[in-house]
């Protein structure tokens, strides 16, 4: 497995929905990556939404969830420590990747044993935007963002994976 995308949610089914279709859709070859869902802390939507998704694909899709809530870096630790592809890529339940997505991840990355990376994040907004899209716009300017970065496994192994301190 080359790619293992872990994508953190909470009882989010309608945003987490769109985000899994569009990782379906990817250029890249399905029998190359696999999608990681983590439910921090247990939640029957998710875990159905999933299993009815999984249902209309031959992409590997599977449904994990934290025993309690910890916060989006223990759903992310649980994800890429389940994971079996060599880079895990992270993106979040209210993001839609691109269809190269994970094409220009692969092409990016030149096998280097202990690397982290991340890409460019772009936020839609309304005219006017409300106060949510001028906050989550900053995204766009931030230098690593956890929507859209991806490492080796051997790194998140190395750095303990993400600090859970952060809830």
């Amino acid at each position: 497995m080359k790619i293992s995308v872990v994508i953190p949610t909470y009882q989010r089914p309608e945003l987490l929905g769109k985000c899994l279709r569009a990782l379906i859709a990817q250029s890249f070859d399905k029998s190359e990556y696999e999608i990681i869902v983590v439910s921090d802390g247990p939640d029957r939507l998710t875990s159905y939404l999933v299993e009815t998704i999984r249902k209309e694909t031959d992409c590997s899709l599977t449904a994990l969830s934290t025993p309690r809530k910890g916060g989006p870096a223990a759903a992310r630790n649980l994800g890429w420590r389940s994971g079996s592809g060599h880079l895990i890529a992270f993106t979040d339940d209210d993001t839609i990747p691109d269809q190269h997505w994970l094409t220009n991840i692969w092409r990016q990355y030149h096998a280097e044993e202990l690397i982290a990376f991340t890409g460019r994040v772009i936020v839609p907004v309304s005219s006017p935007p409300t106060d949510y899209e001028r906050n989550v716009y900053n995204l766009e300017t931030a230098e690593f963002v956890t929507a859209n970065c991806v490492c080796t496994k051997k790194a998140l192994e190395k750095v303990g994976g993400f600090d859970e301190r952060f809830e």
